[in-house]
């Protein structure tokens, strides 16, 4: 009867030979050999025999590779860092991190500039535009259509001032609301028109200009483009790529329970869960230095210049030579563009030239808070506008990191459990 007893403590004592010194061993088992005794003692009172008593109480104890493993679990150190450890702690640092600022890219543009310098093309038309024969112009003709004016988003956290002008509201809503038809429009003329242009000397060249360039004499096709934008299928279309506030909240408490869940894997203690949380937090302020530093760059200066010169250009024609500008066809319907007559024309340009510059000095104003923030300032409002939008994230952040750090020690304890005990019961 107490054979099983010995037999059930040698099998016990397996997983500790070789991480336990024999004395502590023998301490050990002869403590369990008094509670497996106690509970026989026990079981004989209530009226079992010997070797029923006996047996009930080895496995009422449980499987004896599986008590050792325990036992030994107790006695074991923790991980301690090492190499590797060390190595996937900090790519789990680095990536959470960046994923915790990049996966939120939010853009949002500003194209009411080069919106509106459209349509002061359009309704304006080719023969008042190069009836304007500075080098400026000309160079800002040729050049524009070869200029990103996409992909120029606005600081974080920017605001966009309305119209205040009440004179100016109406054309400012109905820019806003029909360039795109407008765009349209314009563009299947232009495709309409493809064919027979590349008939003509110069191809797409509405006149000849001729310019020197060192000893010779070199031709170049002055022409009006149909649009100062032609990237996109909606012309010089604003967009706004904005996450709602929930989804980013998800993205910010899922991104701190994965990389809090593979810090408790590794290393299975909370400090750890801890410190990487935090780690990956204040690196991601890092990350937000290196947005800030490339929103500095955002800015064209080339843009800008280009457009002011074709919108002041624009505007001229309608000032001095209104004559020129009622003669050239505007490449839009005068209904289309919410004009009863042709003597409408240059007053609505002006119009057009005072939005644009209520526009440019709104745009100015934007820059010139961002680049008075100073690097502190701007890193803040990157992490605002990307991290952090809305308060509610940071609490859901800390739930994110305890639960991932919970499940990691969890799932890291019985992995270690589960594998010690395999390797003792069947190896």
């Amino acid at each position: 009867m107490y054979n099983l007893i010995e037999d059930y403590l040698d099998r016990l004592s397996l997983p500790l030979v070789r991480r336990l010194p024999y004395y502590e061993r023998q301490r050990i088992r002869q403590e369990l050999r008094d509670h497996l005794m106690e509970r026989v003692s026990e079981l004989k009172a209530q009226g079992v025999s010997d070797d029923e008593a006996v047996a009930l109480a080895l496995k009422q104890f449980g499987s004896p590779e599986w008590v050792g493993t325990l036992i030994l679990e107790k006695r074991t150190p923790l991980p301690r860092l090492n190499w590797w450890r060390a190595l996937v702690l900090l790519l789990v640092v680095a990536i959470g991190s960046f994923a915790l600022v990049l996966a939120n890219h939010r853009i949002e543009d500003d194209m009411r500039l080069p919106q509106v310098v459209d349509v002061m093309l359009w309704t304006a038309g080719s023969k008042a535009v190069l009836a304007d024969s500075s080098p400026a112009l000309r160079e800002a003709l040729y050049n524009i259509e070869a200029l990103p004016l996409h992909e120029r988003p606005l600081p974080p956290l920017a605001t966009v001032r309305p119209v205040e002008e009440p004179s100016l509201v109406p054309l400012a809503s109905m820019v806003q609301r029909r360039y795109s038809e407008w765009f349209s429009k314009v563009q299947r003329d232009y495709w309409n028109r493809v064919y027979i242009r590349a008939t003509t000397r110069g191809g797409i060249a509405d006149r000849v200009d001729i310019a020197r360039e060192g000893f010779g004499v070199v031709t170049r096709p002055v022409f009006v483009p149909y649009s100062v934008c032609v990237s996109g299928p909606g012309g010089c279309a604003s967009f706004s790529q904005r996450l709602p506030n929930g989804v980013v909240a998800l993205q910010v408490m899922g991104t701190l329970m994965a990389s809090a869940a593979v810090a408790g894997l590794v290393m299975r203690q909370r400090r750890w869960v801890l410190g990487v949380s935090v780690a990956v937090a204040v690196l991601s302020l890092v990350w937000c230095v290196a947005v800030a530093e490339n929103f500095t760059h955002v800015q064209s200066r080339n843009r800008d210049s280009m457009l002011g010169q074709i919108a002041q250009s624009v505007e001229r024609s309608a000032r001095q030579q209104p004559k020129i500008l009622l003669s050239s066809p505007p490449r839009l319907p005068l209904q289309a563009l919410g004009l009863q007559d042709n003597a409408q024309r240059p007053q609505r340009i002006l119009q057009l030239a005072r939005l644009y510059r209520f526009y440019e000095a709104d745009y100015q104003r934007i820059w010139q808070e961002w680049r008075q923030a100073g690097i502190a300032g701007q890193t803040w409002r990157v992490f605002r506008a990307y991290v952090v939008p809305v308060w509610w994230v940071v609490p859901l952040g800390v739930i994110g990191a305890a639960v991932g750090g919970w499940l990691g020690i969890t799932v890291g304890v019985w992995a270690w459990r589960v594998r010690s005990y395999l390797v003792y019961r069947y190896v």
